[in-house]
């Protein structure tokens, strides 16, 4: 099964796009034949080959036949199978964080499409293009290419693109609170689907509008969007919609302190996914949120069954991240301290095999806190001090809502401080001073270059400007390169290539910040 971002290639059937450039071309090209050329036919049976390819997983092969189509097609000017075989490889690229690829690749689709005046394809890779950027952290980038795309729309009368630009600014809009803005595409969509009577897609838009207010934490406001959001989902029988919006509303309900309501819409939830099919994520996700409760209450017997009951189907569906977090969650139900400690080896070993540094840190902090209540601490600082390593190898800061963030956070509110803390705290204990200032110093440090890194910083010397462009860039790449590594283990990899393409990335995109940051420091030592 590919990955969302394969499968939005397939949006456009091969007659949808390659007839009206074929029609075109025999019309506008006197004493032409209308039998294709052998090389066009050839070109169009690499194509149907390179998808089949891709479909089973070979990127590689996949890869070589689109490159091969490319050449055929370049002969004969097809523009519009030009523009579907760069917009395949831009698809691929994206999926192995190869972005600079991505980026070329998609410029070449649209040079295409726009020379066959296609208006929807051009408008589709554009917000492509901008979806790429919201990857890598551009926020600000992508909200500028959806304003413009949105201006051209209204232009020209198009009101199917109007409202696909208005549903991919949305996240743009919530993640740089550009409240305003999103209050008024909200407001147009809602009268869209409401003329139309679409009443799954009004629940869809109430649902962006409570994750809004969920981020501002205005959870009066949310729960209200949420509520509205399960009615219309109820009106349009759409089984799957609905228990999307009870997950929302359940963690909604639970944020705001009230957790009867909460249980009840879990319970709801859970009841329905007994009876809708391809509801398992949805399933596990409630059961493992359900067990944090729990577990936040102190209650690790009731939260050891819920999460036991996610596990198999985790497992099943190979949900790697799920997998991991699991075992972590189940060792600090664990009564016994051995047993704790096999569960977090387990989940170490996981993590390190998918070289997934986020989940290590995790789980070497889990090790280190319970070698440190064993009185072990040489062992407890070696973990603790692996946990940092591993912390400091990631610059993705997860959404407040993610499910894994909020495993985390559990555990540094009931059983110990963040790994940093944990480590510096160890150290003072241990009377190494001089080791606890340096990790002090490098907690803060993280800590400002967070906040630096989210900013645009101009300074009056253009040499240092491209440098710090330049490190943006790279941290832009490592961002994305996470991003598609954590996506990649939570579809449950099929496709080996693509994991171990997504690794060599980020293993080139932490190197190209080092080396970033270094000449940056060299060049002025204020930064």
């Amino acid at each position: 099964m590919l990955l969302p971002i394969l499968r939005l290639l397939y949006r456009y059937s091969p007659t949808v796009v390659f007839l009206p450039a074929t029609f075109l071309f025999l019309m506008l090209a006197p004493g032409c034949s209308r039998e294709p050329h052998p090389e066009q036919r050839q070109a169009d049976s690499t194509l149907v080959l390179a998808r089949r390819v891709l479909d089973g997983g070979d990127i590689r092969e996949s890869r070589r036949l689109l490159h091969e189509a490319i050449v055929l097609d370049s002969k004969h000017d097809r523009l519009a199978q030009l523009g579907e075989e760069y917009r395949l490889l831009a698809g691929i690229a994206t999926s192995m964080a190869e972005f600079d690829s991505a980026f070329y690749y998609l410029d070449k689709s649209l040079e295409q499409f726009r020379s066959l005046a296609e208006r929807p394809l051009v408008r589709s890779i554009t917000l492509e293009m901008a979806s790429l950027h919201r990857i890598m952290g551009d926020e600000r980038r992508a909200f500028t290419m959806y304003t413009e795309a949105l201006r051209l729309a209204n232009v020209f009368g198009d009101a199917d693109g109007i409202r696909e630009i208005q549903w991919a600014m949305l996240p743009a809009c919530r993640a740089l609170d550009e409240v305003e803005e999103e209050g008024r595409i909200i407001s147009d969509l809602l009268k869209a689907y409401t003329a139309l009577g679409d009443t799954g897609s009004q629940a869809r838009v109430y649902i962006e509008a409570g994750l809004s207010k969920l981020d501002r934490r205005d959870y009066e406001s949310a729960t209200d969007s949420f509520l509205r959001a399960l009615s219309l989902a109820r009106q349009s029988h759409d089984s799957l919609l609905t228990i999307t919006v009870l997950v929302r509303l359940a963690y909604t309900y639970e944020r705001a302190g009230k957790s009867v309501e909460s249980f009840q819409t879990y319970t709801d939830g859970l009841q329905r996914t007994d009876v809708t099919s391809n509801a398992g994520r949805l399933r596990d996700e409630m059961l493992i949120r359900v067990g944090n409760t729990y577990l936040r209450g102190g209650l690790v017997q009731e939260a050891a069954r819920f999460y036991r009951a996610a596990l198999p189907t985790t497992i099943g569906m190979g949900n790697k991240l799920a997998e991991g977090y699991l075992f972590i969650q189940l060792g600090h139900c664990e009564l016994s301290d051995e047993e704790a400690i096999k569960k977090y080896q387990t989940a170490l070993e996981l993590f390190t095999a998918l070289s997934f540094e986020r989940g290590i840190a995790y789980a070497e902090l889990s090790l280190g806190l319970a070698f440190w209540k064993r009185n072990q601490f040489n062992d407890a600082q070696s973990h603790l001090i692996a946990s940092v390593h591993a912390l400091e190898s990631t610059v993705l800061d997860p959404a407040i809502n993610d499910l894994y963030r909020e495993c985390e956070e559990v555990f540094s509110r009931s059983m110990g401080a963040p790994a940093y803390d944990s480590l510096i705290e160890l150290l003072l204990q241990l009377g190494k001073l001089e080791e606890a200032f340096s990790y002090t110093q490098r907690r803060d440090g993280r800590g400002i270059y967070s906040i630096l890194g989210a900013l645009d910083i101009q300074t009056q010397d253009e040499r240092m400007n491209a440098l710090l462009a330049r490190c943006r860039r790279q941290r832009g790449l490592r961002i994305g390169a996470e991003r598609q590594h954590a996506q990649l283990l939570a579809e449950g990899p099929s496709h080996k290539q693509m994991l171990d393409g997504v690794q060599a990335q980020l293993t080139t995109s932490a190197a190209g910040m080092m080396e970033a940051a270094t000449q940056i420091a060299q060049a002025n030592p204020v930064f």
